[in-house]
């Protein structure tokens, strides 16, 4: 019999990439086919895996072989502070595609600071501590910012056209937004920090209004300087999430929807007033249609109004569930051309940026395909198509 090919690995790199990866060794294992035992033994480098069992290890981590040679793990950005513990058995497969989205973006950021430094136009987010203000006043004091009423809010068209809005306003704020698929489990987006490019992702798999939602929590992480993957709704009474992650979402209530307008508007439009709360699941969702927002979040802004009890969130919170619930599809493109699925992902001014520094001889058409994931073809459709757009 042919005594197999053994590939001298790093077994140090070897644990670095499950870990990059969300794996566990039984992960690996199952993948490879061999035992928990064989995997351990390649991280202590006591055995090597043969050419076969190398190429399942290579498609199961996603990293190029060469970077299992190394001599020691590289050194990279950390991880958000929800990657920072090990998810449960039952968040592995999210918590890996989850992981590879945020690397990605982690990559694309560090390449638009660079592209961003000489900009002008600076990043304009205040910096506001969670233990100095109120998320109530965090919320109103950046609505402020944008200029954007509540009436003009509800008279957007609908969740798909006040997406869009919410997403150029982002923009305006000097904020990159990028529409991932991160899985059907419940990891709704994250957050990472950067002077001249911070970023705020949302998952694809979630409706319009839940991901409206997210974008204005991670905002919060933003403004509050720090950086989050989050998991899950975080209610008025959960005591299970940090402190930080309560505040990011009442802010996000108090952002999309300002008490002192809320009040006003739902009185107006609505009859609502102290002597006529909302107590039903099914008002919460048609004055939350009319708002463009999530049951969720009418909800808390609701609570904090005093025009709802504090019981209301738990039913909304178990019927959103039904609501919220991940598509089918994930809404990462199907069968659109890649270039699309690119500027829908990362938003045109990653993609103006990079083609700009292309044309400028700035950056290199292979490392900006690179940081993209697409092909040069691909890379110039793109170009053409924020071309396009411009005109």
């Amino acid at each position: 019999m042919a005594r197999k090919t053994e590939v001298p690995i790093t077994g140090s790199v070897l644990a670095w990439a499950l870990d990059e990866a969300g794996l566990s060794v039984a992960d690996l294992a199952s993948r490879a086919k061999v035992t928990p035992a064989v995997v351990e033994a390649w991280i202590k480098e006591t055995e090597r895996p043969g050419k076969t069992e190398f190429a399942k290890i290579v498609d199961a981590v996603r990293r190029p072989s060469a970077i299992f040679y190394m001599p020691a793990p590289p050194v990279q950005a950390a991880l958000p502070a929800a990657f920072r513990r090990a998810p449960g058995p039952e968040h592995h497969a999210t918590a890996a595609q989850a992981r590879r989205e945020v690397r990605k973006a982690r990559r694309i950021q560090k390449v638009m600071s660079w592209l961003l430094e000489s900009d002008r136009e600076h990043l304009d987010l205040p910096t506001l501590d969670p233990g100095r203000t109120t998320p109530i006043q965090a919320g109103q004091l950046l609505r402020a910012r944008i200029g954007v009423t509540l009436n003009e809010q509800a008279d957007w068209a609908n969740e798909s056209f006040a997406l869009r809005e919410w997403r150029s306003i982002f923009d305006d704020l000097n904020i990159l937004t990028f529409s991932l698929q991160l899985g059907k489990d419940d990891v709704r987006g994250f957050s990472v920090w950067d002077a001249r490019a911070p970023i705020v992702a949302v998952n694809t798999a979630y409706n319009e209004y839940a991901r409206i939602f997210t974008m204005a929590h991670e905002l919060g992480h933003l403004v509050s300087r720090s950086e989050s993957v989050c998991y899950g709704w975080v209610g008025p009474e959960d005591q299970e999430n940090t402190a930080l992650e309560r505040w990011c979402e009442k802010f996000a209530a108090s952002f999309l929807l300002p008490p002192d307008e809320l009040r006003v508007y739902l009185s107006a439009n609505f009859g609502i007033t102290p002597f006529n709360p909302v107590v039903t699941f099914e008002r919460v969702i048609r004055i939350a249609r009319k708002l463009k927002v999530s049951a969720r979040a009418l909800t808390l802004s609701l609570i904090d109004v005093q025009l709802a009890p504090r019981s209301l969130y738990r039913e909304v919170d178990k019927r959103a569930k039904v609501v919220d619930r991940p598509r089918e599809s994930e809404g990462g493109g199907g069968g659109r051309p890649t270039a699309e699925k690119r500027l829908r992902q990362y938003g045109p001014r990653v993609s103006q940026a990079m083609t700009e520094a292309v044309a400028s001889g700035v950056l290199p058409a292979w490392d900006a395909a690179d940081f993209l994931d697409v092909s040069l073809g691909d890379l110039q459709d793109i170009s053409e198509a924020v071309l396009g757009r411009g005109r």
